[in-house]
């Protein structure tokens, strides 16, 4: 799995994984109270919060079983259905001391890396399967920005 994460691997920028269905303006960001938890939390919008951030968190868990973890200057194995690996997606989601994930399926060729507003960037190599992602993207209702 490892030789897949190679300084000569060719990523392509894919887009972007959101809640959102669209890029907001200035005034529909400054407005929107599920933009991030923090501001989710201030204005008493939690449980709606929530609910987008499930729908991530399960999108993510549903793409494998196993997954690359870039954590401490290093990559890491996790299983998907760990805690540790809900930890992680948690903590970017939040963006708790901005700690955005940066995750690797090997097995349908496709990294993401968390970003604010639960918006998190989408890198393909060639040989992405992207019918299955677009499928998930579909079952979770969320939405790939380009």
């Amino acid at each position: 799995m490892k030789s897949s994460l190679s300084s000569s691997t060719r990523w392509i920028e894919a887009g972007f994984i959101s809640v959102f269905d669209h890029w907001l303006n200035e005034s529909e960001a400054n407005e929107c109270s599920v933009l991030c938890y923090s501001i989710a939390c201030e204005r008493d919008y939690l449980a709606t919060y929530l609910e987008g951030e499930q729908r991530l968190i399960r999108f993510y868990k549903s793409l494998s079983d196993e997954v690359m973890s870039f954590h401490s200057q290093k990559w890491k194995s996790i299983k998907t259905s760990s805690p540790e690996f809900e930890q992680i997606l948690l903590a970017s989601l939040r963006e708790h001391q901005f700690q955005f994930f940066n995750l690797y399926y090997s097995s349908i060729g496709v990294r993401f890396e968390g970003g604010f507003d639960r918006t998190d960037q989408v890198f393909t190599t060639e040989s992405a399967h992207w019918d299955s992602i677009l499928q998930q993207l579909e079952k979770f209702d969320l939405f790939l920005l380009n």
